[in-house]
């Protein structure tokens, strides 16, 4: 499972609409309105966050502890990432964070999500991953490297993060390593 730590730079990351929205909505067009400080703070932690998931990601794609599957099925998830900016980031831009009440209440609110983010371990929604070429699919599939014996191991319904269609996941056999969960995969890269 992602330490925690990176379980929080992964819910920022998945924000990052947000983020420039409000950095936008906050840069300083005259002296009355805006604050500069809060604008360049947006847009650090949005490049943090996310150069951080990626990096994690292709960390984890460069993995020698890996099984091998055989994908069964892959279907893709795209309409989490939609789902997940209509809820809840655009819910969150009517908030006024230069007065002290919208930010407290901002504030609470951010912490309330990422707490729920990081305890239920809920990386795959982040719309920024398809930003960066990764796919994520629902699959069904069959690990080809541990012994027959074992046919409770082998089938395994999970998540995949990948760089490759559905239609080439398919076809063959997929070197994956295991985050999160036991049925969270990222595709390794051969």
């Amino acid at each position: 499972m992602p330490s925690k730590p990176i379980r929080f730079f992964w819910f920022i990351s998945s924000y990052t609409p947000l983020w420039v929205i409000l950095c936008i909505s906050n840069w300083p067009i005259n002296k009355t309105e805006g604050w500069l400080p809060l604008s360049i703070f947006f847009v650090a932690i949005s490049a943090v966050s996310n150069a951080i998931v990626v990096w994690y990601l292709e960390r984890c794609r460069k993995s020698s502890r890996h099984h091998t599957g055989e994908i069964i099925v892959a279907k893709a998830v795209g309409d989490l990432s939609r789902e997940y900016i209509a809820t809840y980031a655009i819910s969150l831009i009517g908030f006024n964070l230069l007065g002290l009440k919208g930010a407290i209440s901002f504030a609470i609110l951010i912490a309330f999500f990422a707490f729920l983010y990081i305890r239920h371990d809920q990386i795959i929604y982040n719309p920024m991953l398809e930003l960066f070429g990764y796919r994520t699919y629902e699959i069904s599939m069959l690990l080809v490297d541990i012994p027959k014996e074992n046919d409770e191991y082998r089938t395994r319904n999970g998540v995949l993060i990948s760089r490759k269609t559905s239609h080439a996941l398919q076809d063959g056999q997929v070197p994956l390593t295991p985050i999160g969960h036991d049925n969270l995969f990222v595709e390794v890269r051969t």
